[in-house]
């Protein structure tokens, strides 16, 4: 059996659940994806000018699907699914309803933001809470991206390995506050109900 990747969990809120993570692997991740290498399908930069969704800038994604079909990716893609299996049982466990799962039809993927990058007020669902988000810190050295929600007092200083579930609906609208200097790197899920 492997080593557990999640260290320590403590729930913030019904429904936040903060989780610390083992991710020795993240500085050769980061590494691929500032030299372009990882990457599947597509890239898109959002800006100010680009999208009509929100008015992001500096942020760049990094678009990853949990197919396994591209040996280069298995060895992260593994990883990471072992990450939110273990991350999800424990999400799961106050729960009488059916539990979460890898929405594998999204996929994950990562977020770059650059110095004077942020992600304003958002939610991620369609207005219900019928899905879970995952984000994880792949690095801290940076300053500012903190990250918020709009109807809890809760603010989340970023660690590396630290990773966020929440549902996805309205009532717990978020944001990351501008980054000040550096580069931070998420890695994001959608995690569907099962």
């Amino acid at each position: 059996m492997s080593k557990a990747s999640v260290l320590s969990h403590e729930w913030l809120s019904p429904g936040i659940l903060l989780l610390q993570c083992d991710i020795p692997w993240n500085a050769s991740l980061i590494d691929m994806i500032k030299k372009d290498e990882y990457k599947r399908d597509y890239k898109v930069i959002h800006s100010n000018t680009n999208t009509k969704w929100h008015k992001r800038s500096g942020v760049d994604y990094h678009i990853t699907y949990l197919d396994q079909s591209n040996p280069f990716h298995l060895h992260y893609d593994k990883k990471i699914a072992q990450i939110f299996t273990e991350s999800l049982a424990i999400y799961n466990q106050p729960f009488k309803a059916p539990g979460c799962i890898i929405n594998k039809d999204y996929g994950y993927n990562i977020l770059h933001y650059i110095t004077g990058g942020d992600y304003p007020w958002h939610f991620d669902g369609y207005g219900s809470n019928t899905e879970v988000v995952g984000g994880m810190n792949l690095n801290s050295n940076f300053e500012g991206g903190i990250f918020e929600f709009n109807q809890f007092p809760i603010k989340i200083t970023p660690k590396t390995g630290q990773l966020l579930l929440f549902p996805s609906g309205v009532t717990y609208e978020h944001r990351s506050t501008r980054i000040v200097s550096g580069d931070k790197f998420v890695l994001r899920a959608r995690l569907g109900i099962k």
